[in-house]
C-alpha cells in the first residue's frame, strides 16, 4: 500500500533552533491519526510542512507521491484558530464557499460550488447554520462550519489542530462523532492535547518531540506518553469499541468525562508549537 502522507529523514529549524529532527513517518489511507506531545514540540511545525506551508531544511515531504505544492487541492485544513473581522458581513454558507475558491481564478461560485457547500454543511449537522452569521457563531458552530469549509473543496485527508480545544465538553463530544461518520471515506489527522479523549477515537498516535515515533493504538502505553512528554501523564486504553479495557471505576469515569479529582491532563495544551 502506498502511503498517503510521507515524511522522509525530515529535519526542520527555525532560524537555528532546530523543531523537527529526522523524522519519518507515513500515513494510509482510511488511517485515524493523533499527533500529540508537548507544547513546543513541533506539532503544528509538523502539520504546516505536510501542507506544504513550510519547506525542511533536509528530507523530503510528499503527499499521494507528490510535493504537497501539487497535492494541496487534496488536502483540508482546519487551524485551531482564525483571525476574522466581526464586523464582515459574512453567512455560516459563505464560509463554507471559500473552500472553493481555488477552483475559480475569477468569477462568480456557480451552481455546482453552492451544491458542494450545502451538502458539506449537512456533513457536519449545520444546515441549521448556513445563514447565520459567522460572528455570532459559538466556538463549537465555528469549527463545524470550519470542518464543511475544508469538506467541500473536495479533500480526501483532513488535517485538524486542536479541533476542540475552544470548545465545551458536550460540544467536544459532538465533534468527536462527527469525526468518527468522517472516517468511512476520509484519512484523518488530528493534533489534540486531549490524549485520552483523542486515543478513543483513532488507530494511530504519532508521538511528537523534536523527533516522532508512530505507534499502533494499541501499542501505546503510559511508558509510551511518559517518555514522549517527560512527565508522568497517564493513559487509558480502549478497545476496538472505544470501551475502556480497565475495570477500574476512576479510568471508566475519565472515559465518560466524569471528574474523579483525578485530572489525566495535567497540562492542557492551547497554543501553537
Amino acid at each position: 500500500m502506498q502511503p498517503v502522507i510521507e515524511l522522509q529523514d525530515v529535519c526542520f529549524s527555525y532560524d537555528s533552533d532546530e523543531v523537527l529532527h529526522h523524522v519519518n513517518l507515513q500515513v494510509f489511507e482510511r488511517d485515524r491519526v493523533a499527533i500529540v506531545g508537548p507544547n513546543g514540540g513541533g506539532k503544528t511545525t509538523l502539520l504546516r510542512l505536510i501542507l506544504g506551508l513550510l519547506k525542511p531544511r533536509f528530507g523530503t515531504v510528499s503527499v499521494y507521491g507528490q510535493p504537497p505544492a501539487i497535492t494541496r487541492g487534496r488536502l483540508g485544513y482546519v487551524p485551531q484558530q482564525v483571525q476574522f473581522d466581526p464586523q464582515f458581513p459574512v453567512n455560516a454558507l459563505d464560509v463554507v464557499l471559500m473552500g472553493r475558491v481555488e477552483r475559480h481564478l475569477i468569477g462568480l461560485y456557480d451552481r455546482a460550488d453552492r451544491a458542494a457547500a450545502t451538502q458539506a454543511l449537512e456533513q457536519v449537522d449545520g444546515t441549521y447554520l448556513r445563514n447565520r452569521s459567522f460572528a455570532e457563531l459559538s466556538g463549537g458552530e465555528r469549527q463545524r462550519v470550519l470542518i464543511a469549509q475544508a469538506l467541500a473543496s473536495g479533500t480526501d485527508v483532513l488535517l485538524m489542530d486542536e479541533p476542540t480545544a475552544n470548545v465545551d465538553f458536550l460540544m467536544e463530544q459532538r465533534l468527536y462523532e462527527l469525526f468518527h461518520q468522517l472516517e468511512a471515506r476520509l484519512t484523518l489527522v488530528i493534533v489534540s492535547h486531549n490524549v485520552n479523549v483523542v486515543m478513543a477515537h483513532v488507530n494511530r498516535v504519532v508521538c511528537v518531540n523534536r523527533t516522532a515515533v508512530i505507534h499502533p493504538i494499541e501499542e501505546v502505553t503510559t511508558s509510551t506518553l511518559q517518555a514522549a512528554y517527560g512527565d508522568g501523564r497517564t493513559v487509558i486504553q480502549h478497545d476496538e469499541h472505544r470501551h475502556v479495557n480497565d475495570a477500574a471505576e476512576e479510568l471508566r469515569a475519565a472515559h465518560r468525562g466524569v471528574h474523579t479529582g483525578h485530572d489525566h491532563d495535567d497540562h492542557p495544551e492551547r497554543r501553537e508549537d
